[in-house]
């Protein structure tokens, strides 16, 4: 098990932020096309908020709602691929496929764990800029109570018909370049099976919390 001094964690408000954007699934179902990355963010928000705040049904029903919805509408992949950076091309292929599937049950379990802190957020849409051809960035103001408003640069991609989530600057930081550094000090102090163990460890967490 990694020592807690080095162990990879997303940052809480990274997490807060991050999930509101990941389940905008009716938003990327059926006549989508025509969706702009603006609309979907917007579209997650207010379907974030709702779920949130619905205090009638349970706590871990709403966890499995969007876990699947997470799941669904997140572009892990490329984000798991991002997280390692060069060390990416360094892992044998059945490797690769482990580390997707753990580093996406460890990102739901920091998100999901979060769902209490959402209800009282307040979204300002700024403004979509595109990047390139199937890449855009959607900016955000955030309030939250007690607490210095926080920025928040959204980056997605564009997959067919779909736009889907691959990153989040929260005030001008990088969440896949945060986990990039993280897991590549685990993987250099300790090596990569280091990392795969914890985040196996994550994973087991996470189901047995929503269960």
């Amino acid at each position: 098990m990694i020592h807690p001094s080095r162990r990879p964690r997303v940052r809480s408000v990274a997490a807060q932020i991050l999930l509101t954007l990941l389940i905008a699934a009716p938003a990327l179902a059926g006549g989508a096309a025509a969706s702009t990355p603006m609309a979907v963010v917007k579209t997650a928000v207010t379907r974030a908020m709702a779920i949130f705040r619905d205090q009638k049904t349970p706590l871990p029903q709403r966890r499995r709602e969007l876990r699947e919805l997470v799941a669904a509408n997140f572009d892990f992949a490329e984000m798991a691929r991002s997280a390692l950076g060069p060390r990416w091309k360094t892992l044998p292929e059945d490797q690769r496929k482990q580390f997707v599937e753990l580093f996406t049950a460890y990102s739901e379990y920091d998100f999901l764990n979060q769902i209490q802190e959402f209800r009282d957020l307040t979204f300002h849409f700024i403004k979509e800029i595109p990047i390139s051809p199937g890449y855009a960035q959607v900016n955000t103001l955030v309030d939250r109570p007690g607490k210095q408003p926080a920025t928040l640069n959204f980056s997605l991609k564009q997959e067919g018909a779909e736009w889907k989530a691959i990153d989040v600057l929260i005030n001008g930081l990088s969440l896949v370049g945060g986990n990039r550094t993280q897991f590549g000090l685990v993987i250099d102090n300790m090596g990569v099976d280091a990392l795969m163990s914890d985040l196996q460890a994550k994973r087991k967490e996470l189901e047995a919390s929503l269960k």
